[in-house]
């Protein structure tokens, strides 16, 4: 038998048909490998940034519980009298530094910060200022000073001048004595 153009026809077709229809089949499969290797790769992200979070959180109780046994810290908690909201307020006698954990406290509006006053009788003196950040690890600093009978955290734009009398008062604690 001899091969001539039209055989070549007859047995080429097909294979061409066949390489046509599996390069078409690949480059599906291919597209479809592809789109699952980023479902998958977006997942895995979202995954790592929890793990990432939970970490963060695991570090935070860790370094908030290391400050909860020292012996050096003297912990107070101020409560809200119009809510069930509270924030630890926790004093080192050597340096007279206080120190916040806020993950209890009450939600305040963007550009507020909570401001921490000692009083006694009618003299209120200005200790310092922090953050109603929920998620930092461990305890915020707030400044030094000498504390008094009572605590009182008042919340006030981060802008706005000490005035104790203008500012809302959110949380009160009474020190135990021997602080």
């Amino acid at each position: 038998m001899k091969i001539t153009p039209r055989w070549m026809a007859y047995f080429a077709l097909p294979v061409l048909l066949i390489a046509v229809v599996g390069y078409v089949y690949v480059r599906s499969e291919n597209r479809g490998l592809a789109a699952r290797a980023a479902g998958l790769s977006a997942k895995n992200d979202v995954l790592e940034g929890e793990v990432y979070r939970l970490r963060q959180e695991l570090d935070g109780q860790r370094t908030t519980n290391a400050f909860l046994v020292s012996p050096d810290l003297r912990r107070i908690k101020a409560v809200s009298e119009s809510d069930s909201s509270s924030c630890w307020l926790f004093w080192r006698k050597a340096d007279n530094a206080w120190y916040a954990e806020v993950t209890h406290a009450r939600f305040i509006a963007e550009g507020m910060q909570f401001r921490l006053y000692a009083a006694d009788g009618d003299e209120v003196r200005y200790i310092g200022a922090f953050e109603p950040i929920k998620d930092t690890a461990g305890l915020q600093k707030i400044g030094k000073g000498v504390g008094g009978k009572n605590l009182i955290i008042t919340t006030a734009l981060r802008t706005d001048p000490n005035d104790f009398d203008k500012e809302i008062q959110v949380y009160r604690a009474s020190v135990p004595s021997g602080y």
